[in-house]
């Protein structure tokens, strides 16, 4: 199966989505990296390595370019500087975005091993003509430093043998034109890998980790973009004006490029902005949570002095009442009392002249009686006494 790459034009809109795409699974399933017999590092180790040699290759490639067209007059070599930049640059992207470290490693690897094999001894030989040693100089060095990541991850013994089926498969996939097109590795990293094997580790990628993926890969596509960009209007100007209107054309581009240098930027500090936007809310959050709070601690405050003075309140009302029941009792106990001595006073005096007049009675009779008897005592001394 074949896989054409993709020209510059639509790699951005590619690029971005399946950037986002791949970094929106919180969850990836075990890496080809887990069958390995104790593999030499960790995958986001290798991970990071790979993207790193990712701009450190698009660094070389693009510089050898540029020195071959500053160096070269003819049209022909020019163009081919230009497609080499547009095709080599993206291919190894391609390659070191997979999902699998391991995968995407043998893919950049093979992709260096292809490209000196391109420009050494393939049908690539002859694009540059006499610069062509630049191009050559360049791709052994980007294949050595991809051999130098894959002896580290490798044991010794395993990394001979893998390296020579890398050989074997560049001999018999070879790249064919200046475009770049190239056969899947995926058997290649099936029999480098083999079938067998336990799991030493698995890859489970959480959100930090994935955010921090999505990150580095926006990085490397917002450094190459415009560059991309940039060459193809050069391809389609030289195509169409040939070397005179190219200069002109890049003049009007170069607005063109500081737009897309602006968008990059945004899409960089988004992430900063958002944390930003983020503390801002929860501090705005936890002031108005303090208003609330003392909002209620006032209410209640305000309660509690109500509900103290409603009782005071009632427990002086409470008080009157009782004050004015103790003197109505008092009232009412003074009109009792002065009734009952004036009633008193009104019995004592009818008993008085009860016993007045009984007394009285009395006397009258003792002198009645004695008036009596002293005229009988009278008339019986008086009679003659017997002789």
């Amino acid at each position: 199966m074949r896989t054409q790459i993709v020209t510059a034009g639509s790699i951005p809109a590619l690029g971005m989505i399946a950037a986002m795409l791949l970094a929106g699974c919180a969850k990836q399933p075990p890496t080809l990296l887990n069958k390995l017999d104790q593999p030499q590092m960790g995958g986001d180790e290798l991970r990071a390595r790979v993207y790193q040699f990712v701009i450190h290759f698009s660094d070389g490639v693009e510089s050898a370019a540029s020195e071959i067209t500053a160096q070269s007059s003819d049209r022909e070599v020019r163009r081919n500087a230009l497609l080499w930049q547009m095709q080599a640059i993206p291919a190894s992207q391609y390659a070191a975005f997979q999902t699998d470290p391991l995968a995407a490693l043998i893919d950049v690897w093979v992709l260096c091993a292809q490209m000196t094999a391109y420009f050494e001894g393939g049908e690539g030989t002859d694009v540059f003509q006499g610069l062509q040693p630049i191009a050559v100089n360049a791709s052994r060095e980007l294949e050595a430093e991809a051999d130098r990541i894959a002896s580290t991850l490798y044991q010794p013994a395993i990394y001979v043998l893998v390296r020579a089926r890398v050989d074997a498969w560049v001999e018999e996939h070879p790249i064919e034109s200046i475009l770049f097109t190239r056969e899947s590795t995926i058997p290649l990293v099936t029999a480098a890998v083999g079938s067998g094997g336990g799991s030493v580790f698995s890859t489970v990628g959480g959100m930090n980790q994935e955010l921090s993926d999505l990150s580095d890969r926006i990085k490397i596509y917002s450094e190459s973009l415009p560059k991309l960009a940039r060459w193809e209007a050069e391809l389609a100007i030289y195509d169409m004006l040939g070397e005179e209107g190219i200069e002109s054309a890049l003049a009007d581009f170069a607005g063109i490029s500081d737009d897309i240098e602006r968008i990059t930027l945004l899409l960089e500090t988004g992430p900063e902005l958002v944390a930003n936007e983020r503390i801002e809310l929860i501090r705005a959050l936890d002031a108005q949570r303090v208003a609330v709070m003392a909002a209620i601690d006032e209410q209640r405050i305000a309660t509690l002095d109500a509900v103290r003075q409603e009782r005071i309140a009632v427990f002086e009302e409470l008080r009157f009442e009782g004050i004015s029941v103790i003197e109505q009792i008092d009232i009412t106990a003074g009109r009792f009392t002065e009734k009952a001595m004036a009633e008193a006073a009104l019995t004592a005096n009818a008993a008085i002249d009860h016993f007045y007049w009984r007394a009285v009675q009395l006397l009258a009779v003792l002198l009645v009686v004695m008036f009596i008897g002293g005229i009988v005592l009278i008339r019986m001394s008086r009679r003659p006494l017997a002789p």
